[in-house]
């Protein structure tokens, strides 16, 4: 598959790379109107409508199409002919080919992108599709099939890398820090902040695990700050030694489970139905089939000077806020999660995984209590991972 979309890059663009771009989409916009009539004519005899995916970052290429095919395999959506075209920069290039390989009418090159572009700025939107959120509000994932093949040749590359470490079974960890904010995204995101983690704290806990299973733990990150404190002998720093597009998906595809803190990366493991343990939550309100178990950061409100209990937060707004600002006008700061907490969390998942887990059944009740608060409204998903046990039964007083 030929895909002419440029490669986005860990750093901001030269002003070069811009003026090239931007040269680029001139070219492209004699074909635009080209193509602008042609879909024209085919909007006017069959309803046929532009769709764009965003290509541009992982977790919604994934997030936003798996929620698509779900809703249109279980007829609860009835979309009309689409002509797919991508953003004008790609994520990830084996993502977009094996989501490509799920709607054929996908176009690449750059007109398209343009032509999405101009409809917009025009506001003829009647000629545009607009694909679902990737919040699941109908329980649609629940038990869900995977629409998503990794590559033959991707699985093959990820046997061989793996040859290189030592026999035993692994998971990979993820962690949002200032980095991504910073080097990723373009413009002032410090308002997205509230995502990120303590390096030290997270990496500390997840060796210790590791160690304890002899597991081998992989780091993944588009780009971080931090660099991987060399006592952490079970975490094998794939992010800056190792790491290309094949390997992001094969790895997540063979792990045992995936560790995820604050990350949107969290949208591979959970379209390759991978288990999923999430520490650090903040966004409580929307995150459904995602995770075997959770664990979220604390609330802490500095009028009162108190931890809000967790029904307080996910009864409220404040489940939903996805602006670390608006947090700040509440007087809120967030608490992250300590190493005992982020180990504890890691060792139910994977005594569960292992079939070694025994629930306790004021836990499980707790936590079946909690799914009514969820299940009030139709914006939140319908399915919600559990928080670990250990837990709610050492922050009980904010789970009543």
């Amino acid at each position: 598959m030929n895909l002419n979309n440029e490669r986005t890059t860990a750093l901001h663009k030269s002003p070069i790379s811009h003026l090239r771009t931007r040269y680029k989409i001139y070219l492209a916009l004699p074909l635009s109107v080209l193509l602008l009539l042609k879909l024209l004519v085919l909007n006017f005899f069959k309803g046929t409508k532009l769709c764009q995916i965003r290509t541009g970052r992982i977790g919604h290429l994934f997030g936003n199409m798996d929620m698509f095919l779900s809703l249109k395999e279980k007829k609860i959506i009835e979309p009309p002919e689409l002509i797919f075209c991508g953003e004008r920069s790609v994520c990830n290039s084996v993502a977009l080919e094996m989501v490509v390989q799920s709607i054929p009418s996908f176009k690449s090159g750059l007109a398209y992108s343009v032509l999405y572009d101009l409809l917009k700025l025009f506001g003829w939107t009647k000629l545009l599709y607009e694909l679902p959120s990737d919040q699941d509000t109908v329980g649609v994932l629940q038990n869900q099939k995977c629409h998503f093949a990794v590559p033959r040749c991707v699985s093959q590359q990820t046997s061989a890398f793996l040859e290189g470490f030592p026999n035993r079974p692994f998971f990979v960890t993820i962690l949002r820090d200032q980095a991504y904010l910073d080097h990723i995204l373009r413009g002032n995101f410090d308002y997205h902040s509230h995502r990120n983690s303590d390096p030290v704290t997270h990496f500390s806990a997840v060796n210790d695990f590791a160690s304890k299973h002899q597991l081998n733990c992989f780091r993944m990150s588009a780009v971080s700050n931090y660099k991987l404190e060399s006592h952490f002998k079970s975490v094998i720093d794939y992010s800056t030694k190792y790491r290309n597009e094949s390997l992001d998906i094969g790895l997540v595809n063979e792990c045992l489970f995936f560790s995820n803190s604050g990350s949107g990366f969290h949208s591979v493991p959970k379209v390759l139905r991978k288990p999923m343990v999430m520490v650090n939550q903040v966004h409580l309100n929307f995150f459904g089939l995602e995770a075997l178990l959770q664990i979220p950061k604390k609330h802490w409100y500095i009028d009162e000077h108190r931890f809000l209990s967790f029904k307080e937060i996910v009864g409220s707004e404040l489940g939903y806020i996805l602006n670390a600002n608006k947090l700040k006008e509440r007087n809120i700061e967030l608490v992250e999660n300590t190493p005992e907490e982020i180990f504890d969390a890691h060792e139910e998942c994977y005594q569960r995984l292992m079939g070694n887990f025994d629930s306790d059944p004021e836990m499980v009740n707790l936590n079946e209590e909690f799914k009514k608060y969820y299940l009030t409204d139709t914006v939140t998903p319908k399915f919600k991972a559990p928080f670990g046990e250990k837990f709610m039964r050492q922050n009980i007083e904010l789970f009543r």
